[in-house]
């Protein structure tokens, strides 16, 4: 309920911004109070979230119509920068509701790379949720802010279909796929039926029709993995 209460003072804010905007004031000020309301709050992804709408608002409403100054500029970066860096602590709090908007929604590279160890550690905990161990091994496989890694990939995935989560299977199949690893590719893609949203049909072609038999009746069962030709685990090649 307190969150909320902040939240409303803060709408409240934003619209008092935007009418004075309307009337040619400036907006650095209101840029400065906002960030102030917000860091109120005490809980660091709610703070960043009214942080990132005042964002949003000052580049759709503040000076869009007549260029911005530069105090308004200045006080726009420091809520962006501000935001950002209470992002990450609810990150490295463990939050999902954080990790969840950094990595699905979010789109600060920056926050992104300092966000992403952490994430990684939250993952390595025997109780780490499906969810988190999905990203993390999405994280890992990518490479783009973790070194990527084979089996550290696939171990976040298998362990995120043990606990029942359907977008392991796609992770794993895109895994597979990247690996060259034609026949388990198939498997993983038969898993996540519907969740997946592409598939490399050039490699799972060359499995031919009677391996395609066997893997099909491997797929209700608990296999991770099904005999293939012998790839190189050590690193992923992009």
């Amino acid at each position: 309920m307190r969150a909320f209460g902040y939240k409303t003072r803060f709408s409240r804010l934003l619209l008092i911004v935007a009418i004075s905007t309307l009337a040619g004031c400036d907006y650095t000020a209101r840029l400065d109070e906002g960030l102030a309301q917000a860091q109120q709050v005490k809980d660091p992804y709610v703070a960043s979230t009214l942080m990132a709408t005042a964002y949003k608002d000052f580049y759709t409403h503040g000076c869009l119509w007549r260029g911005c100054r530069q105090s308004e500029l200045e006080s726009a970066r420091n809520l962006d920068k501000a935001g950002g860096e209470l992002m990450v602590k609810a990150v490295r709090a463990g939050d999902l509701r954080a990790i969840d908007a950094v990595f699905n929604t979010f789109s600060s590279s920056l926050v992104k790379e300092e966000a992403a160890p952490s994430v990684i550690e939250h993952a390595e905990k025997p109780d780490a949720s499906a969810h988190v161990l999905v990203i993390a091994g999405n994280l890992v496989m990518e490479g783009e802010y973790i070194s990527p890694e084979f089996r550290q990939a696939f171990g976040y995935f298998a362990r995120a279909w043990r606990q029942g989560d359907p977008a392991a299977a796609e992770g794993l199949m895109a895994l597979f796929t990247r690996q060259g690893d034609a026949a388990n590719s198939y498997l993983w893609r038969l898993r996540c039926a519907d969740q997946c949203q592409w598939e490399d049909e050039e490699l799972l072609a060359t499995v031919p029709a009677d391996r395609k038999l066997e893997i099909e009746r491997a797929v209700p069962g608990d296999l991770l993995m099904v005999e293939t030709i012998p790839v190189n685990p050590s690193t992923i090649e992009n």
